[in-house]
């Protein structure tokens, strides 16, 4: 798995550049209600999530993975939500 921490300008910066990786992820889709915490965000069945945070992207990557993953056999794509989560959960916001 990989996870990748992008930082940005501003909050729009960071809108925008999970805009551009949405549209460069195949059959990727809005992350909508609770599961968004209320923040942008996409995942894709291929097991890839994304989320802006502040002025930050967040990307994780399960792709390479085989599944199903772990005990609870997961999905790539819920795999990679779950750990979103657990970061987005554990992120602190910085002024």
């Amino acid at each position: 798995m990989v996870l990748v921490v992008l930082a940005h300008g501003s909050q729009a910066a960071a809108a925008q550049s999970l805009a551009t990786q949405r549209s460069q992820l195949a059959g990727a889709r809005p992350i909508i209600g609770l599961a968004a915490f209320g923040l942008p965000a996409a995942q894709a069945d291929s097991g890839v999530v994304l989320f802006a945070r502040d002025a930050f992207t967040l990307r994780v990557d399960s792709t390479w993975m085989t599944p199903p993953i772990g005990p609870f056999e997961r999905s790539r794509r819920d795999f990679a939500y779950s750990i979103a989560a657990d970061v987005i959960a554990c992120w602190q916001e910085h002024h």
